[in-house]
């Protein structure tokens, strides 16, 4: 568990309100921490669970939120070559 408390979260909301380079935040998605940062372009985002945490053979989901001062891309930074296999499929997930 964080020690980054929700107060740290309203000062930090603030801060960045005020910054002027591109910043990324990448945070577990809660209600709260949507609120705090709604001023700011949102993305959920999935993925599965370290392995040590797999249970009878079935990971786990992780669900956060990129949180940004900037309008994504348009186009993917990373497309994967034609024939090749992305990682998580590598992984069975």
């Amino acid at each position: 568990m964080s020690d980054f408390t929700l107060e740290d979260h309203r000062d930090l909301a603030c801060i960045l309100r005020d910054v002027n380079s591109k910043w990324l935040i990448a945070i577990g998605d809660h209600p709260e921490i949507r609120k705090l940062y709604a001023d700011f372009d949102q993305s959920r985002i999935t993925s599965a669970m370290a392995l040590e945490k797999v249970i009878g053979r079935k990971r786990g989901r992780l669900t956060h939120l990129l949180i940004r001062n900037y309008e994504p891309a348009g186009t993917p930074l990373y497309a994967p070559v034609p024939g090749q296999l992305a990682l998580l499929d590598l992984l069975g997930t």
